[in-house]
């Protein structure tokens, strides 16, 4: 298991870049858009991290799982070590980053618009086909405008909507404390955990990694599809007799957690076919 000791360090490297660079994005193309469709003053990076950073843990976390995954299959590290050290790793990551940046700035549930103030002044007209909402108040005051940014089309952009919309449930989770928090991510993480076979398809390791993340572009989008309120109710007719009532409010979660364990199961009784076969071969 020489693979282990890097993959934890690589998990870890992982995690702080991507959340990095995440916000980084985040704030230049806020500085671009506010510069162009508005000239307000310098931005509140406050209120850019505090309004982004569910959806950049969201999109770090699987992000961060994928990679952390092709690496184990490539380095042939085995289920039975590579899903439980990935899930608790990346659970006490989350825990550690939601700890720490509440320190420094504290969380509030993040909205679905963005709010700018600017001055107005003598002959400002404010026409822009983003504009959501205008409230005009005595010329010294501001004008505060609610503007949803541009829509975007294509695969990225219904990543970072799916991840935003994944966040608030993040938000809310740990309102409930570090536990209920900590275990929400492994079960949110569990199903593309099983997903290891699938990435040693192909010979070719950028073609696997690609294929990993459409998979799990796949799974950020079925798992919001599960937390919709009738969803919830159909799953919990079901479920709710089984699990008992500390783990009703994971009832979204449950369905994709049953898929992963069959896949696991199926992935094991294949290994075990194969090395019985390579014995008798």
């Amino acid at each position: 298991m020489k693979g282990i000791p890097r993959l934890i360090l690589l998990v870890i490297a992982l995690f702080v870049g991507l959340l990095l660079w995440l916000f980084s994005l985040e704030y230049l193309y806020t500085l671009l858009y506010h510069g162009i469709h508005f000239p307000v003053g310098p931005l509140k990076m406050q209120e850019l991290l505090r309004a982004h950073f569910w959806t950049n843990l969201v999109l770090t976390l699987y992000g961060t799982l994928i990679i952390g995954i092709h690496y184990a299959v490539r380095k042939k590290v085995l289920t039975i070590f590579r899903v439980p050290l990935l899930l608790i790793l990346l659970s006490g990551l989350s825990v550690a980053s939601v700890y720490l940046f509440e320190r420094i700035i504290p969380l509030v549930p993040p909205e679905h618009t963005s709010s700018s103030t600017i001055t107005l002044k003598m002959g400002t007209i404010l026409i822009s086909p983003q504009q959501k909402e205008v409230l005009l108040t005595t010329p010294k005051e501001p004008v505060l405008i609610k503007a949803l940014l541009p829509k975007g089309n294509g695969l990225i952009s219904s990543i970072i909507k799916d991840g935003k919309d994944l966040g608030y449930h993040a938000a809310s989770f740990w309102t409930q404390g570090y536990i209920s928090f900590a275990l929400f991510v492994v079960l949110l993480l569990y199903f593309v955990s099983s997903l290891g076979p699938v990435l040693s398809i192909s010979g070719w390791p950028l073609a696997n990694l690609l294929l990993g993340f459409l998979l799990a572009r796949f799974s950020l989008w079925i798992q919001n599809f599960l937390f919709l309120e009738p969803v919830v109710q159909i799953i919990t007719t079901f479920i709710n007799p089984i699990l008992q009532e500390p783990f009703h409010r994971y009832t979204a979660l449950f369905p994709l957690v049953v898929l992963g364990t069959f896949i696991h199961i199926f992935a094991l009784l294949l290994y075990l076919s194969k090395d019985r076969k390579q014995a008798h071969g």
